[in-house]
C-alpha cells in the first residue's frame, strides 16, 4: 500500500508554518535560501503521523526559500515566498 506522505510549509507573517503527515520516525528539517544555504535545520520525530512545527526565519529577508524535509525514505521540498 502506498503511503501518504503530506508536507505543506507557509508563511504566516512572522515564521514559518510546517505541517508533516508522514510515518512515525526521525526526520531532518531544513530552511534553505536561494543560494542554497541552510539558514535552519533541526531534528524532528513524528511519534503519530502529524506534526506541526514553527521555522523561524533569520532577519526576515524578503525571497523564496525552500523547507526540506529529509527522513525515513522520504525528501520532500516545498517553496514558500516571504514578505516583510
Amino acid at each position: 500500500a502506498a503511503s501518504s506522505r503530506r508536507f505543506q510549509a507557509l508563511y504566516n507573517g512572522s515564521s514559518i508554518k510546517v505541517n508533516i503527515s508522514s510515518e512515525p520516525g526521525e526526520y531532518q528539517l531544513s530552511l534553505v535560501d536561494v543560494n542554497g544555504a541552510v539558514l535552519v535545520s533541526k531534528k524532528i520525530s513524528l511519534n503519530s503521523n502529524n506534526l506541526q512545527t514553527d521555522l523561524s526565519i533569520p532577519a526576515k529577508r524578503t525571497g523564496i526559500y525552500m523547507v526540506n524535509l529529509k527522513g525515513n525514505g522520504t525528501n520532500l521540498t516545498e517553496r514558500v515566498f516571504v514578505q516583510q
